[in-house]
């Protein structure tokens, strides 16, 4: 990612430089005060070192927005409900087990087209990580097997 600096000027300070660059790259006012809090050492639990504000004023564009993907993705964490939480780790266990399906039908789509819908045992969501894998292999002959499993997921969806 191209790293973006405007020439300084002499009436800019670095943490003047910083602020104009956390805008650029998109972060919001809140975002940029929790920089200008810790720059200015007014938080009792985040002060700034002189080193860190050397690192933060140097720091690619690329370092600057990992950053701001990070206190987003905390903030996130700290302003969701018990019930967002619960949905969110369900939703997470719901991705886990359905790549875990699909790791699983990649072992079984190689055998001959019998074996796999003896694997899918009319279960939708077999017959759908069996389809994810054989279009993984992309193997025009394998049709025969994934019309009948694209017609049993479409009848449960």
């Amino acid at each position: 990612m191209p790293t973006y600096r405007e020439v300084p000027t002499e009436s800019r300070s670095p943490k003047e430089e910083l602020i104009v660059r956390l805008g650029q790259l998109g972060y919001s006012d809140d975002e940029i005060g929790q920089f200008t809090t810790a720059w200015d050492g007014n938080d009792e639990t985040v002060a700034y070192t002189d080193d860190e504000k050397r690192a933060l004023v140097g720091a690619s564009d690329g370092t600057l927005l990992a950053e701001l993907r990070a206190i987003r993705s905390e903030d996130d964490y700290h302003h969701t409900t018990p019930e967002e939480q619960a949905e969110r780790e369900e939703q997470e266990a719901v991705a886990a087990a359905a790549h875990a399906l699909v790791n699983e039908a990649r072992e079984v789509v190689n055998a001959p087209v019998d074996d796999v819908l003896t694997w899918v045992d009319g279960d939708p969501g077999r017959a759908l990580a069996a389809v994810v894998a054989e279009r993984e292999m992309h193997d025009p002959e394998r049709v025969t097997l994934t019309e009948p499993l694209e017609r049993l997921v479409a009848a449960h969806a």
